[in-house]
């Protein structure tokens, strides 16, 4: 008679034992995550290098030391704003205001896109240097875009198979940056293609198609003007539908478009 109530006791314990574990496992985890957000703002409260890290396609990490900015502003040295541009990376301390980003304009550097935290891919005049820029403006870096990182984002250095031509030649998208003019995308494009480059122009990006060597796409990439390249999508939709003339060029056209929309309500945003 008695065993039933000792069987109901004992498991009485066993739940009064795993609520209080469960307490005991939640302060823990409670104390953990008050470790770690006292460890985070110690990071930016000290500086921390962490904050300023990159991480390269290929998941190459690396952190650039500060850099001085303004050395020639206070020599008054200034530069003339030539017509000849270059692309880097331009990196601040914190998120960018207003105001910081109209002074860097007065002295002729364009954002153009975010790269990453506190981080833009930016045009300035090309003889322009570290020293050339204000500092007053929260910058702490700045530096060359890696050309690991213009490479096609899926493929990288593999060539598709659909992207050869019968004679073994490649067909390679190029995207330039968004102040590239069309001539200057001319004249690269002519450089290296083995026939007609087809251009496409939109209100946040200019492309084209190009047929060239395989062994000038690591070469191409290394044009400043160059913001990455890809390939013409094939392999990804039916065999028979893609035997239809134009079809390939035409699904490579469609992705860079929503590519070039996609860049443009970014932007817009940001502003």
């Amino acid at each position: 008679m008695n065993k039933p109530i000792m069987l109901a006791e004992t498991r009485k314990q066993k739940d009064m034992y795993a609520m209080f574990r469960k307490k005991i496992v939640s302060a823990i985890v409670f104390l953990l995550m008050i470790g770690s957000c006292t460890l985070i703002a110690s990071a930016d409260q000290t500086n921390d290098s962490d904050k300023y890290t990159f991480t390269n396609y290929g998941g190459e990490v690396y952190t650039p030391e500060p850099m001085e900015f303004g050395a020639n502003l206070k020599d008054n040295i200034t530069l003339e704003n030539g017509t000849e541009r270059k692309h880097l990376l331009l990196q601040f301390y914190d998120n960018s205001t207003d105001d910081q980003l109209l002074l860097l304009e007065e002295y002729g550097v364009q954002i153009l896109d975010v790269a990453a935290d506190d981080t833009y891919i930016v045009s300035m005049p090309t003889e322009y240097t570290a020293a050339d820029l204000p500092d007053n403006a929260g910058l702490r870096w700045m530096g060359k875009i890696p050309v690991e990182n213009k490479y096609d984002h899926i493929h990288g250095l593999n060539v598709p198979e659909w992207a050869y031509t019968e004679d073994g030649q490649v067909e390679l998208w190029l995207i330039f940056y968004e102040d590239v003019t069309y001539e200057e995308a001319q004249e690269i494009a002519r450089k290296y293609s083995v026939a007609s480059p087809q251009f496409n122009e939109y209100p946040y990006s200019l492309d084209c198609l190009i047929t060239t060597n395989e062994s000038n796409i690591t070469i191409i990439v290394t044009e400043d003007s160059i913001e990455s390249v890809g390939y013409p999508e094939g392999a990804a939709f039916d065999e028979t539908s893609t035997e239809t003339p134009g079809f390939t060029t035409t699904i490579g056209i469609l992705t860079l478009t929503l590519i070039a929309v996609l860049k443009g309500n970014t932007r817009q945003k940001r502003k």
